[in-house]
């Protein structure tokens, strides 16, 4: 099944998982311009809204949902091994 895995692995490590995981996704482009009749102009934005420009256009085109997932232990781990590393570095920061 697993190259390099041992014959004598208990059959628990491929039984089938189901996880979820948040995840950001674009939104469709037609959420983005709902709401905005022909010719009409955008706000103005507020005094000293100019360095949150930037960020507020990000944050509208993004949106976090639950991501499910299935698979074996292995597939588990593989991965959330990406996740951990950025845990352990952060982790390691903090302690300092």
């Amino acid at each position: 099944m697993y190259e390099g895995i041992k014959e004598d692995i208990p059959l628990v490590m491929f039984e089938m998982l189901h996880w979820g995981n948040y995840a950001y996704r674009l939104k469709e482009e037609s959420r983005n311009v709902q709401g905005r009749g022909r010719g009409e102009q955008p706000r103005a934005a507020a005094v000293g809204a100019d360095e949150d420009e930037a960020w507020e256009e990000s944050k509208k085109s993004k949106e976090l949902y639950v991501q499910t997932r299935s698979g074996t232990l292995f597939d588990f781990l593989d991965e959330f091994e990406p996740t951990l590393i950025n845990h352990v570095v952060h982790r390691s920061t903090l302690s300092r």
